[in-house]
């Protein structure tokens, strides 16, 4: 059976995507308060910081490493190392 021919979703399922959207949106919710949180104790650090991910590439740097680095997040993020 194509994707056209499958019966639209009942109401049942429907409300259980809008579940796991509204769930979703919780998670996603806290975790953007999660990160500024960390982000706001490491900017106030007075070392610099340079996070890279398994790859060597940025992924984040503070503000003091900003500064002694000589560019912004924007220039810094996304490079490899």
């Amino acid at each position: 059976m194509s994707e056209k021919d499958k019966p639209a979703p009942g109401r049942e399922e429907v409300e259980q995507n809008l579940r796991r959207i509204e769930q979703l949106q919780a998670v996603n919710s806290r975790l953007e308060i999660a990160v500024k949180f960390h982000q706001a104790i490491l900017d106030g650090l007075s070392i610099p910081v340079v996070s890279t991910d398994h790859s060597g590439v940025i992924r984040f740097a503070n503000e003091i490493a900003q500064k002694q680095l000589g560019f912004t997040a924007d220039e810094l993020i996304g490079k490899e190392t």
